[in-house]
């Protein structure tokens, strides 16, 4: 379909088709102006966001970043009383801390700090 078809079909100028084309190879389109010439064209626009990973692996990636973050702050105090717990240990409360915010998912899982 030509620029000036597709005009007539939205009932705008040859310039506006123009700026909506290259508007969606920059990224600055809007919504309402891709759903316009969709229906213009007969089409459907589909708006999709979609994950690079499955939801419990997003989930559990945030909880050990938390996790780390709250265990890094615990071993340090633990180390200054002369307290630090074995590599091993470390792990295992560390996987056990993830366990747990994977469970309950609090609010608070997706604050950053």
């Amino acid at each position: 379909m030509s620029t000036p078809q597709l005009a007539k079909r939205l009932g705008v100028s040859k310039q506006r088709v123009s700026a909506l084309e290259k508007a969606e190879v920059d990224g600055s389109a809007t919504i309402n102006s891709l759903r316009k010439a969709a229906e213009a064209l007969d089409c459907t626009l589909v708006y999709v966001i979609l994950p690079r990973d499955s939801l419990d692996a997003i989930i559990e990636k945030q909880a050990r970043k938390v996790a780390a973050r709250q265990h890094a702050y615990a071993t340090h105090t633990m180390s200054l009383e002369g307290q630090s717990p074995s590599e091993r240990e470390q792990q295992e409360a560390l996987d056990a801390a993830v366990a747990e915010l994977v469970r309950t998912s609090p609010k608070e899982l997706w604050d950053e700090t």
